[in-house]
């Protein structure tokens, strides 16, 4: 269900439920957040995205202002590279950090997703592929950054679908 989650914008319906699924119809650039805030935190999830789509789950995000500079966005996107890059590469820290390898299947397959976030680190796999493993206060784009914040599921005008979604404060 969508019980934990909610829009910005109350009533946005890009986001629904189908058969167990999160789905995003990419119509209203309007993304999906916990209704909780979070610190250090297990996530895992299961999720695929339309070919060349753009997506991506927000990490320690505020609800104002851009969420992938004030937390950060692990990237979703919807081609494969075999040369990872910090901007459109699955498994990036958008903008900042390109991901070890892009461990992601082609576009309309479901990927599994696990982050593992202790403020200041950050450990992500997909597939069962490390992707991300760092200490944020090393890095000095993301120095200052919020270490606490709602997780999102972004909507970036592009259909994506999520699965099998799990948050474990720890």
């Amino acid at each position: 269900t969508l019980d934990m989650w909610m829009t910005l914008v109350p009533g946005d319906e890009a986001w629904t439920i189908e058969d167990g699924v999160i789905h995003c119809s990419g119509r209203s650039d309007q993304w999906l957040r916990t209704r909780g805030r979070f610190s250090a935190f297990e996530l895992s999830l299961e999720f695929k995205i339309e070919k060349d789509g753009n997506s991506g789950v927000f990490l320690w995000s505020p609800l104002a202002g851009r969420s992938s500079r004030f937390g950060m966005e692990f990237q979703i996107y919807g081609r494969h590279h075999d040369a990872p890059n910090k901007n459109n590469t699955t498994g990036a820290i958008y903008d900042v950090l390109a991901p070890k390898v892009d461990a992601s299947r082609a576009p309309g397959e479901w990927n599994e997703l696990h982050i593992i976030a202790r403020p200041p680190r950050v450990r992500a796999t997909i597939n069962g592929q490390v992707v991300q493993d760092f200490n944020a206060d090393e890095i000095p784009a993301l120095q200052g950054r919020l270490r606490e914040g709602v997780i999102g599921l972004q909507d970036h005008n592009d259909k994506v679908w999520f699965r099998n979604v799990q948050v474990l404060p720890l």
